[in-house]
């Protein structure tokens, strides 16, 4: 897996996920802001927590992705 790309990082769902390019869907877990600790309403957002327990975890840069804004999710 550490060679998949992330092609879709979908946020505005009840559950968000991170879409690999091999297809592997994980939860995002959390959103962090640029200390990489847990972000409050009103914080940038800077890096998300994603993963399981059958396929491990990791942390994603939030800048890299097309996303929505704090605010819509």
């Amino acid at each position: 897996m550490k060679d998949a790309k992330i092609g879709v990082a979908a946020i505005c769902q009840d559950k968000a996920y991170v879409v690999f390019d091999n297809g592997l869907q994980l939860p995002i877990t959390g959103w962090l802001n640029e200390k990489r600790e847990p972000c409050r309403i009103g914080e940038e957002v800077c890096f998300y927590e994603f993963g399981d327990e059958e396929n491990g975890f990791g942390v994603g840069n939030y800048d890299n992705y097309d996303m929505p804004s704090w605010e819509d999710h």
